[in-house]
């Protein structure tokens, strides 16, 4: 009876596990902002506004963190303190993604650890070549 219940109990916490019940991953984002006097946040875009999603807590001087689940598809969030002062940045599966950059030039912050990041930018410089190839035309 002892071993039933082991393999009874196993089989439930594995699946407890899978569903992401007891398993929940999530995603860090470690964002060192300087010159900031306002919460660091993570936005989300309707199609028409910004929405905020979370605040990150701050740790310890410039450093913030935030953490979210980790999910299958990614999706673009905005980093920063808000209004025009943000940074677009993707997440979805990945277990740590640094974000470094400065209050005021969000949109220049620097994205790493983050192959999805990563590739956003080599798709941005390939569409902005494209479009200086067919200005020149």
């Amino acid at each position: 009876m002892n071993i039933i219940s082991k393999i009874v109990g196993g089989v439930i916490v594995g699946l407890l596990f899978f569903t992401g019940v007891l398993g929940a991953q999530t995603v860090k984002v470690k964002a060192v902002i300087s010159s900031c006097d306002q919460p660091i946040k993570l936005f989300e875009y309707n199609g028409f506004s910004f929405r905020e999603s979370m605040e990150a807590k701050k740790m310890s001087g410039d450093i913030y963190e935030i953490s979210l689940p980790k999910m299958e598809m990614p999706r673009v969030y905005f980093i920063g303190p808000g209004g025009r002062d943000v940074k677009p940045i993707i997440l979805g599966n990945e277990n740590m993604v640094t974000v470094m950059g400065k209050c005021g030039k969000m949109r220049v912050a620097q994205i790493s650890n983050s192959s999805l990041n990563d590739e956003f930018d080599e798709l941005k410089k390939e569409i902005s070549t494209l479009r200086s190839n067919t200005i020149q035309l």
